[in-house]
């Protein structure tokens, strides 16, 4: 369900990126599935999810920078190999992927990883 009322739109969107900061600022990690829970029901998935992950790169720059001079980036190169693989394919199963499933098996995976955080 898109939501067409400006006001709900941008309070809805302001709110979930203002909660995936503060998960973000507590864990370290999470933002991405906290936006995912907010900005999907307001937006479609071809068009939330490069904005998420742009937000997610940005909420995590910060703390990145500020600990610049202690963090070795030599151990990174596997990582970013896996990035620039990974997010191409990512965005080509996005536009391959119908809305409305990707929408219930991100709900599916929130519910089923909350419930084993439980444990």
């Amino acid at each position: 369900m898109l939501i067409s009322d400006p006001v709900i739109f941008q309070s809805l969107l302001l709110f979930g990126a203002f909660l995936a900061g503060l998960v973000q600022g507590a864990t370290g990690f999470g933002s991405g599935i906290v936006l995912n829970a907010f900005w999907l029901h307001i937006m479609e998935p071809n068009s939330a999810i490069p904005l998420i992950i742009t937000t997610c790169l940005l909420i995590s720059a910060a703390p990145i920078y500020k600990l610049r001079k202690t963090l070795d980036f030599s151990k990174l190169k596997p990582f970013i190999l896996s990035g620039v693989i990974g997010i191409p394919l990512g965005m080509l199963l996005l536009t391959l992927t119908d809305p409305n499933i990707f929408k219930v098996s991100i709900g599916m995976f929130l519910v089923i990883y909350a419930l084993w955080m439980l444990k």
